[in-house]
């Protein structure tokens, strides 16, 4: 039960997110690192169990062009992608949860080429970031996802590609899935052309508003933010609209479009977007809640940076020890910000999970002991990491990835926010360098 928030905007940032990645906690992981991606049967077996920090041989520290992606890796032998990752050079990025389903339905029929079980959900953030080394147009790999959606379990994908310094790559976001409403899918067995699902681009590199600043305008959205007649109560409790996916709405200047600024917008007048195991149209409360934290983080860091350099622009330099304290003072608020996301990531909305159900109401999922899709028994489930990554536009980049609950003599436990800094795996370098 992932969740994401991120603004394609506010001081002086391309992008800004933060994401709770909830999933059982003896699942094998390797921690946030650079790398291409190896083979899971190549490092499962040192790969760093829950609530440690430990990074793989086959992964590095530092990127090169050897290891030129950085993020976690799902190291299950039936994984081998990831949820959120950043490739150093090309500057892609991606985020995925999955979706929330009774069951998927049947495989493609054997009309396609057969496949015997399910993709790995999580490949489509690898495919995205890997492709034809960086290199394949977003369109064509967009267009190669709808022809094969119905051979993964439900998911949300977002990919992006930021700006590069020199221009020569514009800012591209991009949000697939392979469902349509909150209950999933309704075809039948055999019937995977009627599959539900949509492929849209909310910031294409085309639109004469799009901007090297990724604050441009989208050509497109799922739904404007309009309450509708034919609004309903969700399972959840949350209103959502009928406004289905597939209709298509242009986006007049100046208005919001799925909580994405439309047409110019200021520093301090950035609003985000919010995604979990529901379609991006249909958020759930912890959605809802996770959201107004965020947009509320990065408004107050937003206005305290502007009344800084306000500030500072009536100041009269003295020479370099006044250089060193306005970039001291700069780090100190940023560090602050990457703390106030880590809050926002945190909060609670239930101190224990009775239902699957309640897993719709809380940012941080509570540890809770339930049974796997595959296997018997029962195994320990909830928040395992939290991560922060801003891109700034001057391409420098801040990764941090933290561990939330940890196995502890068989049974999970909630770590102390001095264990979750102590063991974070943060990352410093800019987009393009090696």
């Amino acid at each position: 039960m992932c969740c994401i928030f991120f603004t394609l905007g506010g001081h002086d940032h391309h992008l800004i997110l933060a994401s709770n990645r909830d999933e059982y906690l003896q699942r094998p992981t390797s921690s946030a690192a650079f790398h291409s991606f190896p083979s899971p049967s190549t490092f499962v077996s040192s790969s760093a169990p829950a609530g440690t920090s430990a990074i793989s041989p086959q992964l590095s520290s530092t990127p090169s062009a050897t290891h030129p992606i950085l993020s976690g890796i799902d190291a299950d032998l039936s994984g081998g992608g990831t949820w959120l990752g950043v490739h150093v050079l090309s500057g892609r990025w991606a985020a995925l949860t999955n979706f929330t389903e009774p069951a998927p339905p049947a495989l493609p029929p054997k009309g396609k080429p057969h496949v015997l079980s399910y993709r790995s959900r999580g490949g489509l953030v690898r495919d995205w970031l890997t492709a034809d080394g960086g290199t394949e147009d977003m369109q064509k790999y967009l267009d190669r996802l709808e022809q094969e959606r119905d051979e993964y379990a439900g998911f949300n994908l977002l990919i992006g590609q930021l700006p590069t310094i020199t221009g020569e790559k514009r800012a591209q976001l991009a949000y697939a899935t392979n469902r349509n409403h909150s209950q999933g899918s309704e075809a039948e067995p055999g019937e995977s052309d009627s599959l539900p699902g949509e492929v849209r681009f909310l910031l294409h590199p085309h639109d004469e508003h799009a901007s090297s600043k990724l604050e441009g305008s989208q050509t497109a959205c799922l739904s404007c933010e309009v309450p509708s007649a034919n609004d309903h109560d969700a399972s959840d409790g949350s209103r959502v609209s009928s406004l289905q996916p597939s209709s298509l709405q242009a986006a007049p200047t100046n208005t919001k479009v799925n909580g994405l600024n439309s047409g110019t917008s200021t520093d301090t007048d950035t609003t985000s977007l919010g995604l979990s195991n529901s379609v991006l149209s249909e958020p759930w409360s912890k959605v809802k809640t996770g959201r107004a934290g965020f947009d509320e983080a990065v408004q107050r860091y937003a206005s305290s940076a502007a009344g800084a350099a306000e500030a500072s622009s009536s100041r009269q330099p003295v020479g370099p020890e006044y250089q060193q304290g306005e970039g001291r003072r700069e780090a100190e608020a940023e560090e602050a910000f990457i703390e106030s996301l880590f809050q926002v990531l945190a909060t609670p909305g239930l101190d224990q999970v009775q239902e699957r159900a309640d897993l719709r109401r809380t940012v941080l999922v509570p540890a809770f002991s339930m049974a796997p899709p595959k296997g018997k028994g029962k195994a320990w489930y909830g928040t395992r990491t939290s991560t922060i990554l801003l891109v700034r536009k001057s391409g420098e980049v801040t990764f941090v990835e933290r561990d939330v609950h940890t196995m502890d003599g068989g049974r999970a436990r909630l770590l102390s926010e001095e264990e979750r800094r102590h063991g974070q795996r943060r990352y410093d370098f800019k987009l393009g360098a090696l």
